[in-house]
């Protein structure tokens, strides 16, 4: 029989196991279907005040918990103790590890010598500390190293695919709306985008540094389990008589 490339009738093809690391957040777990797949590039988006930099460094610490190597690199002009400071209010944070699994680092030595090579920088550091999770804390400052229409959208592309090839997830932090227009190009880039916001959700416990993330604003691009995003949307859905304007057909 000629052979025609094409698979027989009733053949099966196994699924693709997708490895996916734990945040460490448990409520964010349950919205991810179980956590960050690796080597993703993960985008945190929301106002200023919101909780980005808090979800961002409390996944980071988690990680490094679990023998994880984990680099934070901050793009705006502050100390990097500063950071540190904020972060000691909250529970899931732990000097120990500082230095060793946890690095802290600005990236303002490497912004001044351009994007492009400051992507291959940061390629090289993580591939020479082992880190296996990236935490770009403040893109508006990378966006301000290049305002030229494309830079940072290109710049998260090269540094995404080169940590990927490396088995490394990148979360990136920016202060931004999530539907906002003037992130589309970016968000092309990311695999995950999560949504922070103020308010409170019903239902949903919070333990002390816990950030806010609206399940509905949780997006990927790889398949997951979609009965916790179901009965999420359920509870946030409008309805009739709770005394929310419902749309007019």
């Amino acid at each position: 029989m000629e052979e025609t490339g094409l698979l027989a009738a009733g053949t099966v093809i196994g699924a693709a196991t997708l490895s996916l690391d734990p945040t460490g957040v448990p409520n964010l777990d349950l919205v991810l279907g179980g956590g960050l797949l690796r080597g993703s590039l993960v985008s945190v988006v929301g106002p200023p005040g919101c909780g980005k930099t808090t979800l961002a460094s409390q996944v980071a610490f988690a990680s490094a918990r679990t023998g994880r190597t984990v680099l934070i690199l901050i793009t705006l002009s502050e100390p990097t103790s500063k950071l540190l400071a904020h972060l000691r209010g909250y529970q899931f944070y732990d000097p120990t590890p500082l230095g060793g699994r946890v690095q802290v680092f600005s990236l303002q030595q490497f912004l001044p010598t351009g994007l492009a090579s400051t992507a291959t920088d940061l390629t090289t550091i993580t591939r020479a500390s082992g880190a296996s999770l990236v935490v770009l804390d403040g893109f508006s400052g990378v966006r301000a190293a290049d305002p030229s229409p494309g830079a940072a959208r290109q710049f998260l592309f090269n540094l995404g695919t080169s940590l990927s090839l490396l088995g490394a997830t990148t979360i990136i932090t920016s202060e931004a709306q999530v539907r906002d227009p003037d992130t589309f190009p970016e968000g092309t880039t990311a695999d995950t985008i999560l949504g922070l916001h103020f308010g409170v959700l019903a239902g949903i416990a919070r333990q002390q540094g816990d950030p806010l993330v609206d399940p509905l604003q949780a997006g990927s691009d790889r398949p997951r389990p979609r009965r916790p995003r179901e009965q999420a949307e359920r509870r946030n859905r409008p309805q009739p008589g709770d005394g929310t304007p419902q749309a007019k057909e």
